[in-house]
């Protein structure tokens, strides 16, 4: 039996073995922009004098 192979497998053997990298990458991006997101919530709160949690 003969396989051929399509394609740019350089390019898939490169994807596949930064994956790991991009993704942690970007779950420490998504982790600091949350948590920039509540800081900005708890300030509003203390500004306010009425903790951000109150308001839900």
């Amino acid at each position: 039996m003969k396989i051929t192979t399509v394609g740019d497998w350089q390019l898939a053997r490169q994807l596949v073995s930064t994956a790991q990298k991009r993704v942690k990458d970007a779950a420490d991006k998504a982790v600091l922009q949350e948590a920039q997101f509540y800081r900005t919530k708890i300030l509003e709160g203390l500004r306010s004098r009425r903790p951000a949690i109150s308001r839900a």
